[in-house]
């Protein structure tokens, strides 16, 4: 009889047992989840927050250490509306867009015709004076009213010719109210402000007189901008061909895949400029005011996470399972560890071990997940409300 009722009593007490392992293991997989689910919920702003703080590491970076490598511009002086379709055709596949260069000693209406055009195409858009004289000046300003009445640009950038290049020149532009300028250089690498305000950085326009790999292995080496221009009208008096304009670009791009040149919209070579002539105590105040505002950003979306992960504890767990956690909380313990060490490993794969999706809820979820996802639900706050509600 004692036998009988030993024996009942075992099997009682393991039944039980692998009840309430089964149970908590149920449960420990459902509360695993929904940390899962936060975790993916929180991690679009996790990678905003790295995406800010790369971002203020490398505009930091620039402050202190100068970027080597030449940054190109690249522009077209076309003469008519059907050299649009050329242009469009080189850059099909590229992933940037050359500059439009508006030749204001032409007619008004070409202009018109080619601004719609480069207004279509999304191309920045310059001014041009392949000769420098009253009408052109006057042509010039009716251009530029017309771009910034499109919303197309604030500041509209003036190349003026080598030819026309003199200090008369230079004069007249700015009483023209000029204020970004492109100037021809022999040296490649004269850019600066003129007047100590007025930025402009140095062109040159592909011809035969070198060939296309002369010109960009004399212009790559070094920290510069630098706008290559092409005139179509070149291309039609012979100077230079479709194969001239092919060739260079091809050229360029082996440049570029190497990592000694890049290319640059014109707005952010004449930003760059501007920004190198300021002294590292103008560049840091300069910087500060970016930095506060991106820190606040980071705190608005660390108050997101927070939201988020404060959610951990609305997964409740059964009346039965929370009762005998609180009555019988070492025993379920030395029961879980038991199960996880001796049990649990015989019917998991060892490729699901490695994919790490085993999780005690019980104790801290980890500080991150490495991957700047912080996923830690305070267990101290689940157990301690539920000790509030089985307290006698």
């Amino acid at each position: 009889m004692k036998q009988f009722v030993s024996l009942t009593i075992s099997i009682f007490l393991a039944l039980f047992i692998a009840f309430v392992l089964r149970e908590d293991s149920l449960e420990n997989a459902e509360r695993t989840a929904h940390l899962q689910q936060l975790i993916v919920e929180a991690k679009p702003y996790a990678d905003r927050i790295e995406q800010i703080n790369d971002d203020l590491r490398s505009k930091e970076y620039e402050i202190y250490v100068q970027d080597e490598r030449t940054e190109f511009v690249l522009g077209f002086v076309p003469t008519a509306v059907e050299d649009m379709a050329v242009i469009e055709e080189l850059f099909s596949e590229a992933d940037y867009r050359p500059v439009i260069l508006l030749d204001c000693s032409q007619e008004y209406e070409t202009l018109l015709a080619l601004l719609e055009e480069a207004e279509q195409g999304r191309y920045e858009l310059a001014l041009a004076g392949m000769v420098l004289d009253r009408e052109v000046l006057q042509t010039a300003d009716k251009l530029r009213r017309e771009i910034a009445e499109r919303g197309l640009a604030d500041s509209v950038p003036f190349l003026l010719r080598n030819s026309c290049d003199t200090s008369e020149g230079r004069k007249e532009l700015l009483e023209h109210q000029f204020d970004h300028f492109m100037f021809y250089s022999d040296t490649y690498d004269e850019s600066g402000l003129l007047q100590g305000k007025y930025p402009y950085m140095p062109y040159i326009m592909i011809q035969n007189k070198l060939s296309p790999a002369e010109y960009i292995s004399v212009v790559a080496p070094g920290p510069k901008k630098l706008m290559i221009t092409y005139r179509f009208q070149d291309l039609y008096d012979g100077v230079i061909s479709v194969d001239t304009i092919s060739l260079t670009l091809e050229i360029m791009e082996a440049y570029r895949e190497k990592g000694s040149i890049c290319y640059s919209s014109m707005q952010d070579a004449f930003d760059s400029i501007c920004y190198s002539a300021l002294s590292i105590a103008d560049k840091e105040t300069a910087f500060l005011p970016y930095k506060e505002a991106q820190e606040e950003q980071i705190r608005i979306i660390e108050e997101n996470i927070r939201g988020i992960y404060s959610r951990c504890n609305e997964y409740q767990r059964s009346e039965f399972m929370l009762g005998l956690e609180y009555y019988c909380g070492d025993i379920m313990r030395a029961m879980r560890n038991w199960h996880e060490t001796y049990v649990a490993p015989l019917f998991i794969r060892e490729e699901d071990w490695e994919k790490e999706e085993y999780v005690d809820s019980y104790e801290t979820v980890g500080e991150t997940t490495g991957d700047g996802v912080y996923d830690y639900c305070p267990p101290g706050d689940q157990r301690e409300k539920e000790r509030r509600e089985y307290d006698i």
